[in-house]
């Protein structure tokens, strides 16, 4: 059920830049210029996003894509075509991951990586209050422990945002507005929203990195590579050991 599985928010185009770099390395390395930015020369492609879903969903967690708007309005491109478009494939499946609810779109001009640090942090706000309200019904949760057997340990439960990236522009963001509310923070908390613990902190716990593997799968005539978590995380740890063993774990 949604309360005993933890959210996923997948930070959408740093999946489908990395994913389309794994497909092809060579287009990492087409600009000498070292200050351009290293999108410049890729071109997303959310199939990648789509084998993260298909992941966390095969091993019971709730998962949603945090995306640029901007991308719904890409037109398709030939193959062949040198631009940053997206081909017609991968126009296609972004819009079927739209279509099945799994999209959520970062306004034009909004940072993308601020909407995603947002829905993890909101679910992991909503299962500390659920925490809270639980412990006064511990007869409750007594009656429900036959049914809760075999799923992931409350504290693996909350919020997890699956990024390469370090946010760091987002820290040091918070760390600049702890030093300008001084006062504010000295009354015991660690950031605006009221939470004790930083950005920083949080995301050493709950940001989860990943790679994708070339094992030699073909799909429809093409290289399909294969989503790889790290898997020292912990959540990622407790679901794959649950996945391969279920109910006997």
């Amino acid at each position: 059920s949604p309360a005993k599985s933890p959210l996923i928010v997948i930070d959408g185009a740093n999946i489908a830049y990395n994913y389309a770099e794994s497909l092809d390395p060579s287009s990492s390395l087409e600009t000498n210029n070292y200050n351009q930015s290293r999108y410049n020369k890729r071109q997303p492609n959310p199939h990648g996003i789509r084998l993260a879903i298909e992941y966390f969903l095969s091993r019971k967690c709730r998962v949603t894509a945090v995306v640029p708007t901007s991308w719904y309005r890409l037109r398709p491109r030939n193959k062949n075509e040198g631009d940053a478009k997206m081909v017609t494939d991968e126009v296609d499946e972004l819009r079927s991951l739209r279509e099945q609810g799994f999209l959520v779109a970062c306004p034009p001009g909004d940072d993308d990586d601020a909407y995603s640090l947002a829905l993890a942090r909101r679910e992991e706000d909503r299962q500390k209050h659920k925490a809270t309200t639980t412990a006064h019904h511990e007869d409750d949760a007594m009656m429900d422990d036959d049914e809760d057997r075999g799923l992931i340990p409350e504290s693996l439960l909350g919020g997890f945002v699956l990024s390469n990236d370090f946010f760091h522009d987002a820290v040091r963001r918070e760390e600049q507005a702890r030093k300008d509310h001084h006062q504010f923070y000295s009354a015991g908390v660690s950031s605006l929203s009221g939470r004790k613990s930083s950005l920083r902190e949080w995301l050493k716990q709950n940001r989860i990195s990943y790679s994708f593997a070339n094992v030699g799968q073909i799909f429809q005539g093409q290289v399909e590579m294969e989503f790889l978590p790290n898997p020292r995380h912990p959540l990622i740890d407790c679901i794959e050991a649950r996945h391969r063993f279920g109910d006997d774990l």
